[in-house]
């Protein structure tokens, strides 16, 4: 009798076992790819890496702490995803410039993304990629740039009236929200080739309008990172 009752245990307890062997495994398994390659890096957590860092911090904070203590080069993990962080300019110059065919694919792009912020030339892939960098090139020649010189620099007194009002009067300065505008006017007056003060006009329907579009379109979340 005590026989037959371990018996008809030890089936599903082995299986739970093995069940929970597994899991940890597949927890565990991608977390050993940096340290292989003697590259630093923080410790990452079984299925989540180090994205609870990210969410906890910040993305900027949390890098720039994992920067200064790990160097110009160090390795995280985003879910079970190993991703190369650098600061090493020469580095830098061999992924953007010298060998730059073997980067061009973008690498974790979040699947909340929507369109039309997913069909830019920061998230498409391959033959899109190319014809929208092609097209936008001649953009970005010299000429062009000296043409929209003169409209930046007043974009930029802007700034700094802006920002001169704010020190005069004693109020809180929220540099995002300063530069937040002041990188719309500037986008808004070489890009679509109409003028903005959204330093000043603060219910501007294009503001408004391409503030809505970028939260629907870029805000992150956990779910973002997981394959499938």
């Amino acid at each position: 009798m005590v026989v037959e009752t371990f018996l008809s245990w030890a089936l599903p307890l082995t299986l739970c076992v093995v069940a929970l062997l597994l899991l940890w495994v597949y927890g565990n398994w991608p977390y050993n790819t940096w340290s292989q390659l003697g590259i630093p890096g923080p410790k990452p957590v079984p299925f989540l890496g180090n994205v609870g860092d990210l969410k906890e911090k910040g993305a900027f904070d949390a890098t720039l702490g994992w920067c200064k203590k790990y160097g110009k080069v160090f390795g995280v993990y985003l879910m079970r995803d190993p991703v190369l962080f650098t600061t090493d300019l020469d580095i830098l110059k061999e992924v953007f410039i010298k060998d730059f065919n073997n980067f061009s694919t973008r690498g974790l792009i979040p699947r909340l993304v929507r369109y039309p912020v997913k069909a830019s030339l920061v998230f498409v892939n391959g033959d899109t990629w190319r014809r929208q960098r092609h097209t936008l090139s001649p953009t970005f020649s010299a000429s062009k740039l000296k043409l929209m010189s003169g409209f930046i620099s007043r974009c930029c007194e802007n700034l700094l009236d802006a920002i001169h009002t704010l020190t005069v009067e004693g109020k809180a300065l929220d540099v995002k929200k300063i530069f937040g505008a002041y990188t719309l006017d500037v986008v808004a007056g070489t890009g679509f080739g109409f003028e903005t003060n959204s330093l000043k006009e603060v219910d501007n329907v294009f503001l408004q309008n391409v503030s809505r579009l970028l939260a629907s379109s870029t805000s992150l979340s956990l779910s973002a990172f997981i394959a499938g």
